[in-house]
């Protein structure tokens, strides 16, 4: 039968063990290690990655990124399978990736993840957000690199209205902006009290979208990030089959890298 153990996170890898020690005794304990090490947990942009990719070096089972400050990558691959179930072909979807109003401070990985697989798919990709939320540059790059490969297309733009505009799938999302480290999370609260009305409302879906599709990693702040009717919505809101389908998504990669059918 399968078993977890757990390491809390108050006992971050690194803290009074090396990483490569903590991470050679669990691969003695398990046939695989999950790692979710977000932006509250460590001291600058890219820590929690480069935790990870350090335990990946000196585990010898698979390390599954289950969440970073950087990447989210078994959220992109869920995002992507539901897409292709809803939609069928990707090619030339528009897909509207959005910053939107909350106070809960959120990290850069389930959006920057969901910017390279959406444009590894081939759809229309734009990014929406104020001034003051650019996202990691090299992630940009790599999206435009991705977007010109597939035959889709990339734009990021600071007109939340004019992205909008025939939209066929929208991800509202809040994350924090890249002085986060430097102000603070409660000054980093306050900055987005500026964009309060940056949120995916039912005027927008209905004046704006072709039709709109709402897709949300969730936990989703209803009312700020998106209106609870577009959430409610059951023509609209892909958001509860999203979360479904973390699980499925979930078990392929265990049985790829845990089961041993991927080989790398």
């Amino acid at each position: 039968d399968a078993s977890t153990l757990r390491l809390s996170l108050e006992d971050r890898p690194g803290a009074g063990e090396t990483i490569k020690d903590t991470a050679k005794v669990m691969a003695r304990y398990a046939d695989g290690i999950g790692i979710r090490l977000l932006e509250d947990k460590v001291s600058r942009y890219g820590e929690g990655t480069e935790i990870m990719y350090r335990m990946a070096k000196y585990a010898e089972v698979p390390v599954i990124n289950m969440a970073s400050d950087v990447y989210h990558p078994c959220q992109a691959l869920t995002d992507i399978y539901t897409l292709k179930e809803k939609l069928g072909d990707l090619k030339g979807v528009k897909y509207v990736i959005m910053w939107a109003y909350s106070p809960w401070v959120r990290s850069w990985g389930s959006v920057q993840s969901e910017l390279l697989i959406a444009a590894r798919f081939g759809m229309d990709v734009v990014l929406a957000h104020p001034k003051e939320y650019e996202l990691d540059r090299e992630i940009i790059e790599l999206t435009e690199k991705y977007a010109e490969e597939s035959g889709g297309s990339f734009e990021v733009t600071q007109d939340l209205d004019d992205a909008l505009k025939g939209a066929v799938v929208v991800f509202p999302r809040n994350w924090m902006s890249p002085r986060r480290y430097e102000i603070g999370k409660e000054e980093e609260i306050k900055l987005a009290q500026k964009y309060i009305d940056w949120k995916y409302t039912v005027k927008r879906q209905r004046e704006l979208c072709e039709p709109g599709y709402l897709m949300h990693v969730m936990p989703v702040d209803r009312g700020n990030e998106a209106d609870p009717e577009i959430c409610d919505d059951p023509d609209l809101s892909f958001i509860y089959d999203q979360a479904e389908n973390r699980l499925h998504v979930q078990k392929a990669i265990l049985s790829l890298t845990m089961g041993g059918r991927l080989k790398v």
